[in-house]
């Protein structure tokens, strides 16, 4: 039964993967590829239910071989960035989980690594986002991851104060006036 679980988590392109992004699961007998595991998360058509598996492992997978992976992110600067821009996709999901989980592994992963350069990026990339999204209640999931890493890697919020304040401030009272209007 463990092989067929574990040939599930690997995708037809598995053979494509260099073995440094390959780990063993918090299962026995479960391998977990974080390419395929990319793949799987990109594809619409996989369940919800296996796209929080994977985040779940995903963040195991962090957590556990933050050495061996973090140093293969840091390396391959294009896996870190690919990996941070699926996460983020996963916050138009309707499941708040996935969204939650999405969260949690990327502050992880944003924190274990302490590539400024990175976190700058992903900060920027979340704060376009939510500055152009005319919805308050579409902008909440970056909003949470900002809160997230303003309170793991305190020195980002000098950053973001100098970077985002005045643009900020007018989004919200922008997104404020749009609420009262829709009230009344």
């Amino acid at each position: 039964m463990n092989t067929v679980s574990g040939l599930m988590l690997l995708t037809s392109n598995h053979i494509a993967h260099d073995d440094q992004w390959t780990f063993n699961c918090s299962r026995p007998g479960l391998i977990f590829c974080l390419g395929c595991a990319l793949e799987q998360l990109e594809d619409p058509e996989k369940p919800s239910v296996m796209k929080k598996f994977l985040l779940t492992e995903m963040l195991k997978v962090v957590i556990d071989n933050d050495q061996e992976l973090l140093q293969s992110l840091n390396e391959e600067q294009q896996v870190s960035v690919h990996l941070l821009t699926v996460l983020t996709d996963l916050f138009n999901t309707p499941d708040d989980s996935i969204t939650a989980s999405a969260i949690e592994v990327i502050v992880q992963v944003c924190c274990k690594m302490k590539n400024d350069d990175l976190v700058c990026g992903l900060i920027n990339q979340v704060t376009s986002q939510c500055l152009e999204d005319s919805s308050f209640q579409h902008s909440l999931p970056s909003l949470n991851l900002i809160g997230r890493l303003l309170q793991s890697i305190p020195p980002l919020a000098d950053l973001l104060q100098r970077a985002y304040s005045r643009k900020i401030k007018l989004n919200i009272l922008s997104m404020c006036e749009h609420t009262v209007v829709v009230a009344e």
